[in-house]
């Protein structure tokens, strides 16, 4: 039995640190694929906010102040690192 392994690496665009991280990967044979993403509320995955709210105060046991602290963050970062 054989088996191969490989690396899918999972880029959060929206991260001020996303292309110092990928670097770390990107002369490695092993990754075959390479997914960005931007999970900020509005954005891509979660375009509803009610939608993005019920997963990430769940998630991450947020009140409702520091969700909304949370949000802004996120915001705030995609739209310095994920624009064009």
């Amino acid at each position: 039995l054989r088996a191969d392994h490989f690396i899918h690496l999972r880029c959060e665009v929206s991260a001020p640190d996303c292309l110092k991280a990928f670097a770390n990967f990107e002369t490695d044979e092993r990754v075959k694929l390479a997914s960005l993403m931007d999970h900020a509320p509005g954005q891509r995955q979660f375009v509803n906010l009610e939608t993005y709210a019920y997963y990430y105060q769940r998630k991450l046991k947020l009140s409702d102040r520091d969700f909304r602290k949370f949000c802004e963050k996120r915001m705030a970062e995609s739209a310095m690192n994920s624009g064009p």
